[in-house]
């Protein structure tokens, strides 16, 4: 049910440092790079880190932070290997300087990478986070620990742990609550809709969908109030897919047209390409298979577009984590079937009329 482009939920944005404790010391580097991560300027924040690692006679307090700075543009951009050596160098500054700000931050994104790498390595995700976890509430810092309890439960969800990823969602989800982080709280929501959605697959209860449903639609509403277009559209395609396995299939063409329409606006053509899946898979539910045969020809023909190995990824997730490589051929068989279905339908009804005139004229 989750799409695969959800998972970039987890990427941590370099935390506001002043909003949420003592440091300890002014990281001016840090907080600029925030800055234009936060405007979604990967590439700006990216260049902004190499004109402070050119600079000459650059101290290591500059440069951890500058490190940093870039390992999480490269992130952002979805650059997952070529983001992990400039966090492990950050990482073994900011210990060498024994600066807590510096190294609680880069645990955290270390743990991104191992997260929502093409191989992901969930135990080391979960090692970085648990030494991350002490320094975090030591400190009292809210939002790390709620990047740390979220970045937890995703990890014992996807472990199918699920004692500890209802443990997990629940930390964060009450660490969060008084708190003023949208956009933390939207995460935790996010990943609570993920793991009811797992214990929906697991029990096969629809209780648990429609409590998946409730958390998606909380995060949904904040990411539209907070103007993140790019993950409110992928929490309406878990919205949609939510609907359609609860049968509303009103809603479910709602929220899937809702985050194509975001789609097109950012012209995301994975967004598009997942939407015109989640269509058809919607239509056929409903046997309106001529709108289901429709979507997928659009879905091809976006996909002639696009080409990339990269964009026509999009559905791993839709066929639960099976490394099916979707292609236009792939998809091209669907709709043959498709056409199958609509010709065994046809020749049903043209038998029945026959029946019919035989019987009258009879």
């Amino acid at each position: 049910m989750k799409t695969q482009a959800i998972l970039f939920i987890f990427l941590f944005p370099i935390i506001l440092l002043g909003q949420s404790r003592q440091t300890d010391t002014p990281l001016p580097i840090v907080e600029e790079g925030e800055k234009l991560l936060a405007l979604n300027l990967p590439d700006s924040a990216l260049v902004y880190a190499q004109s402070i690692l050119n600079r000459p006679k650059l101290d290591l307090l500059s440069k951890n932070q500058a490190l940093l700075v870039s390992g999480r543009a490269l992130f952002n951009n979805n650059n997952i290997d070529a983001s992990i050596y400039p966090l492990q160098t950050s990482l073994s500054i900011s210990r060498k300087l024994k600066n807590k700000s510096l190294t609680l931050l880069t645990l955290i994104a270390l743990a991104g990478t191992k997260i929502v790498s093409e191989n992901p390595s969930l135990d080391s995700a979960q090692i970085l986070l648990e030494i991350a976890r002490p320094m975090a509430e030591a400190s009292n810092d809210t939002r790390s620990m709620g990047r740390i309890y979220n970045g937890l439960a995703i990890i014992s969800t996807d472990k199918l742990d699920y004692s500890k990823a209802s443990e997990f969602c629940s930390l964060c989800e009450s660490i969060l609550k008084n708190s003023n982080f949208k956009r933390e709280k939207a995460f935790c929501y996010n990943t609570t809709g993920n793991y009811f959605d797992e214990l929906y697959k697991k029990n096969g209860n629809e209780d648990d969908l429609r409590t998946a449903l409730g958390y998606y639609q909380k995060a949904a509403d904040i990411f539209q109030e907070i103007g993140d277009k790019r993950l409110e559209a992928n929490i309406r395609l878990n919205l949609g897919s939510a609907a359609g396995f609860l049968d509303d299939y009103a809603k479910a063409e709602m929220e899937v047209k809702h985050a194509m329409k975001l789609g097109e606006e950012l012209k995301d053509s994975t967004i598009l390409l997942d939407g015109y899946y989640a269509l058809a898979n919607n239509y056929e539910g409903e046997n309106r298979i001529e709108e289901a045969k429709l979507s997928l020809n659009n879905m091809i023909a976006l996909l002639k577009k696009t080409g990339t190995a990269a964009e026509i990824a999009f559905v791993k997730d839709q066929f639960s984590n099976q490394d099916i490589e979707v292609s236009t051929a792939f998809v091209k068989n669907r709709v043959d079937l498709l056409d199958k279905q609509i010709e065994i339908a046809k020749s049903a009804r043209e038998k029945q009329i026959l029946w019919f005139v035989s019987v009258v004229s009879g």
